[in-house]
């Protein structure tokens, strides 16, 4: 004799599945999103932070091309373009132009990188086992940020952030890379929280992250 399965069973089965799916993708936890303000707070304090790692490295590689003396007093050719006499101005002129140039658009990309750098390494992961990583600018203001594939509003203003994990390594150099070098070409990416939903920016949406406030309100599961 062969068994024979009823259909209800089936789709009772099927749709239990499917069910049990779908509230492992809905896993989250439920967050205040933080106000403008402090987000703008956050990046007034990093920025403050990473301008004086920037100057620090600009003094030393300064140094190591010569033109930070012992005394601290920048050595720049004055000779590169005369009494702002274009007449005169000789093609070797031009050539410590064109060189002085290039090596302070290289000294800007290592700056650049520093800071990328330091951002990846600062949001990639939370400390001592909290959830959500911080630039020093957002950990004093209680935010984070954390992994979002969906985002719900909730009454409130409160959202519910699935998955709501560390970022990971690769989401915070996507996030951090965006950010840092569109400021570089004059087109400041994080303006664009005033066009998307929930406060997010064109790299949060890139990178799948949200910044949120630090305590989650109440896990759903």
């Amino acid at each position: 004799h062969t068994a024979t399965i009823a259909p209800d069973s089936t789709t009772a089965a099927n749709s239990t599945r499917r069910t049990t799916q779908f509230q492992n993708q809905r896993v989250g936890s439920l967050y205040s999103l933080p106000p403008l303000w402090k987000r703008v707070a956050a990046e007034i304090i990093d920025f403050v932070v990473l301008f004086y790692l920037k100057i620090m490295m600009t003094v030393l590689v300064l140094r190591h091309m010569g033109y930070l003396r012992d005394d601290n007093l920048i050595e720049v050719p004055l000779d590169i373009m005369p009494k702002f006499d274009f007449t005169e101005i000789t093609e070797m002129d031009v050539e410590k132009a064109f060189s002085f140039t290039s090596e302070l658009i290289a000294l800007e990309i290592m700056n650049r990188i520093m800071i990328t750098i330091f951002e990846t390494l600062c949001l990639c992961k939370g400390i001592g086992g909290a959830v959500g990583g911080a630039t020093p600018g957002k950990r004093m203001l209680g935010l984070k940020v954390v992994s979002c594939l969906h985002v719900t509003s909730q009454p409130h203003g409160r959202v519910l952030v699935c998955p709501a994990k560390d970022i990971g390594f690769f989401s915070a150099l996507v996030r951090s890379v965006i950010k840092n070098f569109t400021m570089a070409f004059f087109f400041p990416a994080c303006l664009t929280v005033f066009i998307f939903q929930h406060n997010r920016a064109a790299y949060d949406i890139l990178a799948k992250t949200i910044v949120v406030d630090a305590r989650p309100l109440q896990r759903h599961a």
